[in-house]
């Protein structure tokens, strides 16, 4: 998979900011599916929609989904990822481990379900593994994973 088909980056500059049903939208997936906006008369409301589909007000505020998408730009720009898309969720505990959960609101894109994890060292998005043949289901036991680091040595710390 390409990371344009996966991240969100079309960012418009001022004039090409759209303004659509009381929303000025700011960003749009790769393909131009996918919105995010703000409330054009509560600038701290942050809404998002698939294209023809009505707007859906997001579970953070505009200043904390700025905050969660620009970790979600860390993962996914970072020069040492890996990604695993169908990774059995059971050794997930002890890949997460040396990591907290970030408190962000529920995240809809790419996938209901996806959470953010850090620490001093690696950072990881961790969300529901697709249904092979079907990208609408999740695979049930399965997740899909990508941890991204600045560094390409990991710590002894981190490894078991």
């Amino acid at each position: 998979m390409e990371l344009a088909h996966h991240h969100p980056q079309n960012h418009p500059d001022a004039s090409q900011m759209i303004q659509s049903e009381g929303k000025t939208v700011f960003m749009t997936d790769p393909t131009g599916d996918y919105r995010w906006a703000f409330d054009s008369d509560d600038k701290t409301t942050a809404c998002e929609a698939e294209l023809h589909e009505p707007w859906q007000v997001s579970t953070e505020n505009l200043s904390d989904f700025l905050v969660h998408h620009a970790l979600n730009e860390v993962v996914y720009t970072a020069p040492h990822w890996r990604e695993c898309t169908q990774l059995e969720i059971s050794p997930l505990p002890v890949v997460l481990a040396p990591m907290e959960p970030v408190s962000l609101g529920d995240w809809h894109w790419p996938r209901t379900g996806t959470s953010t994890f850090m620490s001093e060292f690696p950072l990881a998005e961790v969300g529901p593994a697709m249904k092979p043949g079907s990208p609408e289901e999740d695979r049930p036991g399965y997740a899909e994973i990508r941890v991204a680091a600045k560094q390409k040595n990991i710590p002894s710390t981190w490894t078991t």
